[in-house]
């Protein structure tokens, strides 16, 4: 009941055709589950007479989408189309007044056979009910019987129609014929059945009974089990339920907890309430059900518990004081793994462990046993051939161990002005290139050179270099080390005697470094493709990309789905999937997708707070993770059954309040209805959704848009799974929900609903036509009526020097040449302005040719620069912003910004189509200026209409 449930009294679970789970409670009457929100089905809730006891026995779904529901006081029968309760239609009056009686009698069961029968047992008879092809009921047929037990037990044992029932002591075999149900007893197949029958099961090719006394099997031995001591007895006699587990092992529930037969074994195991690995809640279990690899047990006074099988393949490795083959106690800071799989770990205040491959022993060297200087082992490296093991610790310096015989540790013996630099050390890096050993310690970085047998300050200012934590070596020679002012790189390359030339040191935070916020850096992998991954300690995983000499960092953080900002470790396995740990769980990142899947102690793990240098992938393919609590071995993903997520609608508020179908908002149920129909005046209106996996999916994550309105694809947080809108503009959309995993790359799957939202009406398109019709006759008239008068002006000015001339003029000949000059003059006047504005016109297009150009010449050479922009282009063109806005809103009907943008997005879109080299999408973006890829994405998206992915598949 703390999860939302009405009533820790359950007596049965049912799965419906959408996935909804239906719970059958004794006081909270029937509850429908979407893996969220428990839903009530009462008359309080659903405003009516819905559903009316509160005492559920058991409910089962027709072929027609119609819940059969047993109630203490009557059976009731519930639309899965609009979620009312219904009287299902009958062939004839008759049939429709003995179907109304027998669903007044108080309910026993329900239950549906394997041709679609519909079979109700009441407290004083037995009906099967027959449906034609639209589901309307054409025959019932009758069983009396006198009930003496709580309940029977039905079921169909070769899924023909072949119904067994369970009833008092009585086990029948049942046929109909006519208006009659006839029972044939079958008691003599089994041992004498003292208690009353509550479950049936065919079970390897036998009929297996549940009683009140045991479990009767009709073998030729007519076994019969019950409570004992021996391999096959049961934990309590009474037998309440059957079900077939995914293994195909029975789970039997009791009045004393869960067993489960094994058919190999030929044993039964017992779960109660005091088991270690899988404690119950209550040890009287009432029912199951078994999906998706999920098992329910609904019980008689602790509600249901939930088994789930575990995503992660993995083995704990945890300090015992009783065994002293065990791991060294406390957190796990240092690991490493030999190719021939023997592994060595490092603890703090335990010292160092071996454990050879194949074994789950561990061998422990200590300052007491060897000649470890420190009994906190903080980071551990070794050669490429693996002949010395470099052991680095916090408190004693550094040691070696010759790992082909592992007895003898030797300390680092140094010049006396150096032995105390190493004291504390968090670093350690073999430098096979300059043969010498990298050392980073809470004083500085060090470079120890094998041949001479000295450390050397490698650079100026190395002593600065302080709180070394986490290092690589990349495959170009790059070696990188973490610390408490960010990271420090150096190029192997550039050793010139005993200094190194070229290094750099990253200080503020690496994906926006003029923030002036400190970087803390503390773990490192380079995947197989040679991407260089980096954990910080608080602004989450970077991502680096190689842009000539230079890195160009993206981060991921809590925000895209990581659990905490803190990594501590990177490990890339064998399909090229991160395993990120960090202080808050554990972390896989599917790269191709870029998006996350989490990991806690429900998972297996044996601890959620990882320590530093706590990721390694082993030679073999195991990934080793240490903990504060000890250390795991993963070796991958366990197979999941491939089954479809029911991915549907769940609930809808308008304005706060839950829309139930049969309204003028929604005319069906949520889940199978197509459109969702809104007014502008409503203010705001949420939609929920569920895969109906139950957390089968592990931590995927739902993305939504509603097209028509915002075409990008957003995504949730994990955990998340619902989206509210506020005053949605009047018009047609349809809203679309995503979902997909990041385990072994789940495709997504969508599913969409339209949403129409009614206008007012002085905002509807005939309103708006009107006005619009109204307004254009008003242009027309006003254009004719201003036509006419510039005619009438343009005569005007036209004849009247011929007037004038006309009445000064007294010689005819005069007057026609008079005439003459002045048509002539208004020609050659016409003819001048004409050949005025074609001149311009010409200067305005060789202007403009002129002006592209030089746009395009700009452009070319600094489209990768992401820092030009409008300001830049402007400066190189000499010209103002305004002008240039102008300009370029002339030529390309766009505007400065928008043309950049555009121009930059052409040239990704060719690339993509070329493909030159490979690239991926990120590098592509950040080639094209674009600094970051999700930005890149979206804008690429919204004008070609796919996304880049799409675009380059």
């Amino acid at each position: 009941m703390s999860n939302g449930l009405p009533s820790n009294f359950v007596d049965d679970i049912y799965q419906d055709s959408y996935g909804f789970i239906w719970v059958c409670t004794r006081a909270g009457g029937l509850i429908r589950y979407d893996g969220y929100t428990f839903d009530y089905f009462d008359s309080k809730e659903w405003g009516g007479a819905l559903l009316r006891s509160h005492s559920c026995k058991n409910v089962v779904e027709d072929n027609y989408r119609r819940l059969w529901i047993a109630f203490d006081d009557y059976t009731g029968v519930l639309s899965l189309d609009n979620m009312k309760e219904q009287m299902p239609k009958c062939a004839t009056p008759d049939l429709t007044k003995r179907l109304q009686s027998a669903l007044r009698e108080g309910g026993i069961r329900t239950y549906k056979d394997g041709r679609g029968n519909i079979w109700v047992a009441t407290t004083g008879h037995l009906y099967c009910l027959s449906f034609d092809t639209k589901g309307t009921a054409v025959a019932l047929a009758v069983l009396p019987y006198r009930l003496n037990a709580p309940d029977v037990a039905l079921y169909d044992v070769d899924g023909k129609g072949n119904v067994w029932l369970g009833c008092n002591t009585s086990i029948a075999q049942l046929t109909v014929q006519g208006n009659h149900v006839i029972a044939h007893n079958r008691n003599a197949l089994f041992a004498p059945i003292i208690g009353s029958i509550f479950a049936i099961i065919p079970y390897h090719d036998q009929l297996w009974l549940g009683t009140f006394s045991g479990i009767y099997i009709n073998d030729n031995a007519k076994t019969h089990l019950s409570q004992g001591t021996s391999p096959m007895s049961l934990t309590h006699n009474l037998v309440t339920s059957f079900a077939l587990g995914a293994d195909h092992e029975l789970l039997i529930g009791t009045l004393g907890g869960m067993d489960v037969y094994d058919p190999r074994a030929h044993r039964i195991t017992h779960y109660n309430m005091s088991s270690a690995d899988l404690p119950l809640t209550s040890n009287f279990v009432n029912c199951f059900l078994v999906s998706q690899g999920q098992i329910w047990i609904g019980t008689e006074s602790g509600g249901i518990n939930k088994l789930s099988p575990r995503l992660l393949s993995l083995v704990n490795y945890v300090h015992s004081p009783r065994d002293a083959g065990s791991i060294s106690p406390n957190c796990v800071n240092a690991m490493y793994a030999q190719h021939d799989g023997t592994l060595w770990v490092g603890t703090v205040e335990g010292g160092l462990n071996r454990k050879a491959a194949g074994s789950d022993t561990f061998v422990h060297y200590t300052t007491a046993n060897s000649a470890l200087t420190h009994n906190s082992v903080s980071t551990l490296t070794a050669d490429r051939a693996d002949h010395t093991l470099w052991i680095g610790t916090w408190g004693g310096g550094v040691c070696s161990l010759d790992m082909q015989h592992p007895s003898v540790i030797r300390p680092l013996a140094l010049q006396p002005p150096m032995q105390r630099m190493l004291d504390f050390t968090g670093a350690l890096a073999v430098d096979e290139r300059n043969q010498g050993l990298w050392v980073g310690s809470n004083v500085g970085l060090f470079f120890y050179d094998f041949r001479r047998g000295v450390l050397i300050d490698p650079f100026p200012g190395n002593r600065m270099v302080t709180g070394c934590i986490g290092s690589v070596i990349t495959h170009d020679h790059q070696l990188f080390i973490g610390c408490q002012q960010g990271m420090i790189q150096v190029d192997l390359t550039s050793r010139r005697g005993t200094r190194f030339t070229r290094y750099r040191h990253y200080t503020y935070k690496l994906d926006d470094p003029k923030s002036g916020i400190l970087e803390k850096i503390q773990s490192f992998c380079e995947g197989r493709d040679g991407t260089l991954w980096i954990g910080s300690n608080g602004y989450g995983l970077y991502r680096a990309v190689r842009h000539g000499r230079d890195y160009r960092f993206r981060a991921y953080t809590t925000a895209d789905g990581l659990p905490s900002n803190a990594v501590k470790g990177i490990a890339e396995d064998r399909k090229g999937r991160l395993w990120i740990t960090t202080d808050h769980g554990l972390s896989m990142l599917n790269v191709k997708a870029e998006s996350f899947d989490n990991f806690y102690e429900d998972d297996g793990l044996v601890s959620s707070q990882f320590y530093f240098n706590s990721a390694l992938l082993s030679p073999q393919g195991i990934v080793y993770l240490g903990s504060c609590n000890g250390l795991t071995a993963l070796m991958g993903l366990n197979s999941q059954n491939a089954t479809a997520a029911h991915l549907c609608f769940t609930r809808l508020f308008v304005d706060n309040e839950e829309i139930r179908a049969g309204s003028s908002i929604l005319k069906e149920n949520i889940a199978r209805a197509r459109t969702i129909r809104l007014h502008e005046s409503n203010k705001s209106f949420a939609i929920e959704f569920s895969t109906l996996d139950y957390g089968r999916g592990h931590d995927d994550v739902y993305s939504y848009r509603m097209k028509g309105y915002e075409d990008d694809w957003i995504r949730l947080q994990p955990g998340q799974h619902s989206v509210r809108y506020s005053t949605l503009p009047a018009g047609h959309y349809q809203f679309e929900v995503a979902y997909g995993s990041t385990v072994e790359g789940h495709p997504l799957r969508t599913i969409a609903i339209g949403v129409v939202v009614t206008p007012y009406f002085y905002k509807s398109w005939w309103f708006i036509l009107l006005m619009l019709v109204a307004v254009a006759v008003s242009v027309i008239g006003l254009y004719r009526r201003r036509l006419a008068m510039m005619r009438d002006r343009e005569a005007e000015r036209l004849y009247r020097p011929i007037e004038m001339a006309l009445k000064e003029s007294e010689n005819p000949t005069e007057l026609q040449t008079r005439v003459q000059t002045i048509l002539s003059n208004q020609k050659r006047y016409t003819q001048s302005v004409t050949k005025t504005q074609q001149a311009d016109k010409q200067q305005i297009e060789r202007s403009s040719h002129s002006f592209m150009d030089r746009v395009m010449s700009t452009m070319e050479l600094n489209y990768s620069d992401p820092e030009f922009g409008v300001e830049q282009l402007c400066h190189q063109l000499g010209m103002s912003r305004s002008t240039v806005s102008r300009k370029l809103n002339d030529e390309t009907g766009e505007s400065t910004t928008q043309f950049i943008r555009n121009y930059r997005l052409d040239l990704a879109r060719r690339m993509l189509m070329e493909n030159v080299g490979n690239r991926n999408i990120s590098e592509i973006a950040f080639r094209v200026g674009f600094n970051d890829p999700k930005y890149f994405t979206r804008c690429f998206t919204k004008r070609y209409g796919q996304s880049p992915s799409m675009y380059q598949g």
